[in-house]
């Protein structure tokens, strides 16, 4: 597929008008300026769209780097998608006005229940019987369901697309998006539609949907995520905010500015910052602390240091890092024996 795209996007930029001005400066690009470009410090780390900018890399190899930026642009994991991702945003931004939901959804992709399901076939392994409808399945070790994930990858996919559709569905209201080929199936069918709104006509976490756009990022383990926006209707336009601005009345600018103020301030006051182990401690239970590495630890400033008037920063100790990965071969049934049986009641 990759190929296939790749394929795609050079054709359209060979049959762009202003190619074959090109042709001449892109056979002229040698290795020679590739070491130039390679020889300034601060080029080193820079993406293919920093390189076609930048007026130390020589023209030549900007217009190669420009045709690789056109033709990649619907090949995932290149600096042309990235960018015509980029783009799409602000299409949608034009298009919808302000975005109403910023959302990231991470599954429980290395440790789910149902994903052992699918990776296998089977609810019992051994002496491991993962029943479904149990509220706390029975489930191998992190280190064998990662070894289930490596020998059957397309369970893994099939299992984050129903995720991802289920978020969209249910707690987004659309259901008239797609990954690739794959699209959300419908609430009700295309013949009752009186609109191409990709809304479920059920409101969600950003009311009405009418536009989402979700790059995915990868996270070096389990599942990629995806930094979710929404638009929705009613919303206020690009055009329809810089009229606002423009308008001659003091007072009605006067106003304009105290009600975005008084928003500024309900929206931050909506605003909440949970602990992953918060739910836990309303339920009485003990469970591991939140992860916390060393190199967050020097990220946030929170090592304990000397700063330059003298005091000392605030200490908040790291976490030993779990064994699951390799070593770890406790089950979930046992960990979570001691906390079955001191739930209260309900």
């Amino acid at each position: 597929m990759r190929r296939l795209a790749l394929f795609k996007g050079t054709r359209a930029a060979v049959r762009r008008q202003g190619f074959q001005k090109d042709v001449r400066l892109i056979a002229n690009a040698t290795s020679a300026h590739c070491i130039q470009a390679l020889a300034h410090e601060a080029l080193g780390s820079a993406n293919t769209e920093a390189l076609t900018r930048d007026d130390r890399v020589s023209k030549e190899l900007a217009t190669a780097l420009r045709q690789v930026l056109i033709s990649t642009k619907d090949v995932p994991l290149t600096d042309g998608y990235r960018r015509n991702l980029r783009h799409e945003g602000h299409n949608l931004n034009l298009a919808f006005g302000s975005l109403t939901v910023f959302v990231t959804f991470n599954f429980a992709d290395n440790y789910a229940p149902l994903l052992f399901k699918l990776c296998n076939g089977e609810e019992v392994i051994g002496d491991i019987t993962c029943d479904l409808s149990a509220e706390q399945p029975d489930m191998p070790s992190l280190h064998r369901m990662q070894q289930f994930i490596a020998e059957s990858p397309r369970a893994q996919v099939q299992f984050f697309k129903l995720m991802d559709d289920i978020v969209d569905i249910y707690f987004m209201g659309i259901d008239g998006s797609f990954i690739g080929q794959h699209h959300v199936q419908h609430v009700f069918s295309h013949t009752l539609r009186e609109d191409r709104f990709p809304c479920t006509c059920i409101p969600g976490l950003g009311g009405f949907g009418i536009a989402e756009l979700e790059p995915f990022e990868s996270q070096a383990r389990g599942f990629q995520h995806g930094h979710r926006k929404v638009y929705k209707i009613p919303a206020t336009r690009e055009n329809d905010v810089v009229r606002l601005f423009r308008e001659q009345d003091p007072a009605v600018l006067h106003t304009l500015l105290q009600d975005l103020q008084q928003a500024l301030i309900s929206c931050a006051e909506s605003l909440q910052y949970e602990a992953s182990t918060l739910p836990a401690t309303q339920m009485g239970q003990n469970v591991p602390a939140e992860k916390f590495t060393t190199k967050q630890q020097l990220q946030s400033r929170l090592d304990g240091g000397l700063d330059l008037d003298g005091t000392h920063r605030q200490l908040l100790e790291t976490t030993p890092q779990d064994g699951g990965g390799r070593g770890g071969e406790t089950r979930r049934g046992e960990l979570s024996e001691a906390s079955e049986k001191s739930t209260p009641g309900f």
